[in-house]
């Protein structure tokens, strides 16, 4: 039997979750999160991401790419709305917070 090293290309590759966990815990190394169209992010997956924003949990996330995914306006509202609370938040600290943000569909 041959032996394989390509990836499995499964859903769990697709999947946001590695990816979000590491925005939860506030990996200092995550300063930009690029989330590549080939990737699964769902309205759930921006709602779990806008409440680490809100909370203040991510700390370290400067930037935030992840067009090419269809996202409803309720989902897109919950994280303007976490960009504004985080904002407020930081107003007067070291940390200026998300800087940008490129999302959608195109």
């Amino acid at each position: 039997k041959a032996l394989s090293f390509l990836p499995n290309r499964g859903t769990s590759l697709r999947s946001c979750d590695a990816l979000l966990k590491r925005v939860e815990s506030n990996d200092p190394k995550l300063n930009e999160l690029v989330i590549l169209p080939m990737k699964t992010f769902t309205d759930d997956d921006c709602r779990r991401l806008s409440m680490a924003i809100a909370n203040g949990t991510s700390t370290n996330l400067r930037s935030i790419s992840a067009s090419g995914h269809q996202l409803r306006p309720e989902a897109l509202k919950t994280l303007g709305l976490a960009m504004s609370t985080q904002s407020a938040n930081l107003c007067g600290s070291s940390s200026s917070g998300l800087s940008y943000l490129a999302i959608g569909s195109k």
